[in-house]
């Protein structure tokens, strides 16, 4: 993964800023995730999906999948109409001009939050 220029956030104000963005390109990004990480407090990069929820997803979508006012929507509606390749697409690619932005996990850690959706919501 690349570096970002600049000095590292902490991994807090990370997520405040995708959660506050509005230009569709902002991508969370694993060399961010990695820069936190670099620090003391930082915590590791989970390998399951409800941790890789919790540490992209929760703080738009809540830990039970039905948004946060102002910050996302509920998604539990979407597990029934979308097939897990649409919903990959989108936390690869986000969706819509100034909605999700894309989260930059591996396509292997994208189907693991899908299946953890399936299975928990």
């Amino acid at each position: 993964m690349r570096a970002l220029p600049g000095t590292p956030l902490p991994l807090l104000l990370l997520l405040l800023a995708c959660a506050t963005s509005t230009d569709s390109a902002d991508t969370v990004t694993g060399a961010q995730i990695d820069s936190a990480e670099d620090t003391d407090t930082g915590p590791a990069r989970p390998t399951d999906g409800a941790g890789l929820y919790t540490m992209f997803c929760s703080g738009c979508h809540g830990d039970d999948g039905k948004g946060l006012t102002g910050k996302g929507p509920d998604i539990t509606a979407e597990l029934d109409r979308k097939s897990d390749d649409q919903l990959i697409d989108i936390i690869l690619n986000g969706q819509g001009r100034n909605e999700m932005p894309a989260i930059a996990v591996s396509e292997e850690e994208a189907q693991l939050i899908v299946d953890y959706l399936r299975e928990a919501f």
